[in-house]
């Protein structure tokens, strides 16, 4: 996210998994992050990106939404699943 260029939704990428999976990997966050499920219902916080590690999902679509430095207002975190 950058407010001047208004690009939270630009660069935010969907989760799509064809079967049930596990995070296995969460690299580059700084802050944590939030899942939200196809309808936008969050359905997990993680205040450190590494406390995602071994969560389950189940087979779906879902939206990675990273928390924001207040003062820089940008953030990036990668995150890889096994199914």
């Amino acid at each position: 996210m950058k407010d001047a260029f208004h690009s939270r939704s630009q660069w935010g990428r969907a989760l799509v998994l064809p079967r049930d999976g596990k995070i296995t990997r969460v690299m580059d966050g700084t802050y944590g992050f939030a899942i939200l499920d196809a309808e936008g219902k969050r359905i997990a916080d993680f205040l450190l990106p590494e406390q995602a590690l071994g969560t389950k999902l189940a087979a779906g679509s879902y939206r990675l939404e990273p928390y924001v430095c207040a003062r820089h207002r940008h953030h990036f975190v990668e995150v890889t699943v096994d199914y």
